[in-house]
């Protein structure tokens, strides 16, 4: 079950990353073709999305992702029926605007019967984190970096260039794509677009990125992470991630992607990935018989205004600091119980 739980974490990674390839990356055209062109293949609408979200100025939305258990309650053992006994969910709210930078999340979490409310805003070049109903502003380095447009579009371009070297192109990680018609999402016309997508190849480039210090040093530029990601704690290790790539093709039943991208300015309105992962054949789950992902992520009110107000009552992150050293469980406590009922679960099996 170890290796089972390890492939989530890894697949649900990649299926993030999935959700951004239809939402940037290089791209050939812009704007959809005419109606009567006889070009409207799946692959130029895709590729007219990609650089539609480009000039996305601005958007608001929701998300929504979910992790369901199909277990057989006879033969799993008592102290997993609380991690496996109920979905997880993570679901929120977004609105960002890019001028002037503007961001505001609302995410609530329930991990393993653990309820949890988290919030971000950013605003020009001052950043909030919400734990619990306590607004805490971030630390001056942080609000720096989140706050400068500039560096931002610098992280961008290495990134975009880090895949480029390495001969990464995320929307080669779609296998079958097809539409599968033309629709109305909230009043807007759109076409309806699906694949499969490519496991193997989005775990042999996610292998390839993970050996990069660029890439690594891209996303964690202070290091705080490093000693962690290396200890294997927060992923699996490059060896393990390479014999997990060998098991996945037979661990999927399903995995689909969805997405919903507007006639008239190319514009992507919804996606969304869904998947069920099974246990490698020969391994023993002890009742565990498959986990089913679904995630959804609903784009609205594209290229309008976007207001975001300051938290009135924000304290200095210095207190959030003091609160954790004095009484970590207050902000903490449910995320480490599910967090050490998992390990406590896996250590089992």
């Amino acid at each position: 079950m170890r290796r089972l739980l390890l492939s989530l974490v890894v697949v649900t990674a990649l299926i993030v990353a999935l959700g951004a390839a239809g939402c940037g990356g290089a791209a050939q055209t812009a704007g959809l073709p005419e109606a009567d062109s006889p070009d409207l293949s799946p692959e130029a609408i895709l590729t007219a999305a990609v650089a539609a979200s480009e000039d996305m100025a601005s958007a608001q939305g929701s998300f929504e992702f979910t992790m369901s258990f199909d277990v057989d309650t006879s033969q799993l053992p008592e102290e997993a029926l609380g991690l496996f006994g109920q979905p997880m969910t993570l679901a929120g709210t977004f609105a960002y605007g890019a001028d002037p930078q503007a961001v505001d999340f609302a995410i609530s979490a329930d991990l393993l019967g653990q309820a949890m409310d988290m919030g971000m805003k950013l605003l020009d070049d001052k950043a909030w984190f919400r734990f619990l109903d306590q607004w805490y502003e971030a630390p001056a380095e942080m609000q720096g970096l989140m706050g400068d447009p500039a560096a931002q579009e610098t992280q961008a371009a290495e990134l975009q260039q880090m895949l480029t070297d390495a001969g990464i192109e995320p929307l080669t990680w779609l296998n079958d794509l097809r539409v599968v018609g033309e629709e109305s999402l909230d009043g807007i016309p759109v076409y309806h677009l699906a694949a499969s997508p490519d496991i193997a190849k989005m775990m042999t480039d996610l292998i390839a990125l993970m050996q990069s210090e660029q890439f690594m040093s891209l996303l964690d530029p202070t290091g705080s992470t490093g000693d962690l990601m290396g200890a294997g704690m927060l992923m699996p290790g490059t060896e393990e991630m390479q014999e997990m790539q060998t098991q996945l093709a037979s661990m999927f039943e399903d995995l689909t992607a969805d997405l919903w991208i507007a006639k008239e300015d190319s514009v992507l309105r919804k996606a969304a990935i869904g998947a069920r992962m099974v246990p490698p054949a020969g391994e023993d789950a002890e009742g565990l018989n498959a986990i089913d992902l679904a995630a959804t992520m609903l784009f609205q009110e594209v290229n309008q205004p976007v207001t975001v107000e300051p938290p009135a009552s924000a304290l200095p992150w210095s207190e959030f600091e003091k609160a954790m050293q004095e009484n970590p469980e207050m902000f903490m406590g449910g995320l480490m119980g599910a967090l050490g009922g998992a390990g406590a679960a896996t250590q089992t099996y």
